[in-house]
């Protein structure tokens, strides 16, 4: 039971994480383009950190989603939710989220090591998680590279 609770909230943080970064990076990225009187295409044309914010913060938006969506009933790390918590959490670590990789981290840690059965992915999880890992990897290249100057 107490294992029960610990990946309730465990993947309740994660969740919350996901969707309310984003929203507050939204909101002051807005408050900055008012206060500099700039549209929000100029402010993401000319500085390259709210370039790179907003790309993560678009992807943490897909992640979260995904996660929403992912049948949570068979909750073990074999299954299918296992399977997108190690992915979010080698993801995580590419776009150097140090957060996001612990609480990835942390939800896998409280998963069951048992499983009725082991679940296969779909050729088309396959292709977005595929998609979304490539996409990380040219984040964390590009932000390494942004703030590194």
């Amino acid at each position: 039971m107490m294992m029960i609770k610990k990946q309730t909230k465990c993947y309740k943080l994660l969740m919350g994480y996901w969707f309310l970064v984003p929203a507050l990076f939204l909101t002051y990225t807005g408050l900055t383009c008012l206060k500099q009187n700039i549209s929000f295409q100029e402010l993401l044309t000319t500085t390259p950190t709210f370039s790179v914010g907003f790309l993560l913060s678009c992807v943490m938006l897909v992640m979260g989603l995904m996660l929403v969506k992912i049948d949570k009933r068979d909750a073990s790390r074999k299954s299918l939710f296992g399977k997108f918590i190690l992915f979010s959490l080698i993801q995580q670590l590419m776009t150097f989220n140090i957060v996001g990789v612990i609480l990835s981290g942390l939800t896998f840690y409280s998963l069951s090591h048992t499983s009725s059965e082991n679940e296969s992915l779909t050729l088309s999880t396959k292709i977005v998680m595929g998609l979304i890992l490539f996409l990380s990897l040219l984040m964390g290249l590009i932000s390494f590279n942004v703030f590194n100057k």
